[in-house]
């Protein structure tokens, strides 16, 4: 009874819910990765950091705070492209590898029995 129990939820129930774990790993890592916040925030600056000139600093003042601002949005922006790759890289990993087990999972059930045959005939 327990053996039966347990193929019938494997092939049934088993797969709805191995699909469904696939999707919740992959929301999981680009919630992570923070990917909408990046994507929100791409030309933001960087930490933050956005200066303003001071009253009466004159125009070389005004120049220099626009290039150090320019500075730490580009500074902003390459950081926030190379953790959006690294949460490309790794969603695409962890889809494919969930794919790869969704594929084997009717076979798992199987393996005990077919490593020990194929161990006996060794």
């Amino acid at each position: 009874m327990l053996a039966s129990d347990f193929i019938k939820w494997w092939y049934s129930a088993g797969w709805k819910l191995r699909l469904s774990s696939t999707t919740t790993h992959v929301k999981r890592w680009v919630d992570y990765f923070s990917v909408d916040i990046l994507l929100k925030t791409m030309f933001a600056p960087w930490r933050q950091n956005a200066f303003s000139a001071r009253p009466g600093s004159g125009l070389q003042g005004k120049v220099r705070v626009f290039f150090d601002n320019l500075v730490s949005r580009m500074v902003g922006f390459f950081v926030r492209v190379s953790v959006l790759i690294a949460a490309f890289f790794t969603v695409i990993f962890v889809f494919i590898f969930n794919i790869v087990v969704f594929l084997i999972w009717p076979f798992i059930p199987i393996s005990p029995i077919l490593v020990v045959v194929i161990g006996a005939s060794i």
